[in-house]
């Protein structure tokens, strides 16, 4: 049986676009961002996702809007 793709909670450091995940044989995980096709294998989305950029998380976006309508953005970390 193939293994089914979960969303994560996470935006792809390429494009913002969101991150699916599957387990892959070791204890690593696929990533693939659903919107620009960028693939990785991870132990965690940090990867691939904008977690991985320098200042930067993902987070649920708390102002969802027709201008920003992403239930997760990337945000930029202050000190």
């Amino acid at each position: 049986m193939a293994k089914r793709w979960s969303i994560t909670q996470h935006v792809c450091a390429s494009c913002y676009g969101r991150v699916l995940a599957r387990p892959c044989d070791d204890e690593l995980m696929e990533f693939v961002c659903a919107n620009c096709g960028r693939e990785k294998v991870g132990e965690n989305e940090s990867c691939i996702c904008a977690c991985g950029l320098q200042n930067a998380e993902c987070r649920p976006n708390d102002d969802v809007s027709p201008l920003w309508p992403g239930e997760v953005v990337a945000v930029e970390l202050t000190a």
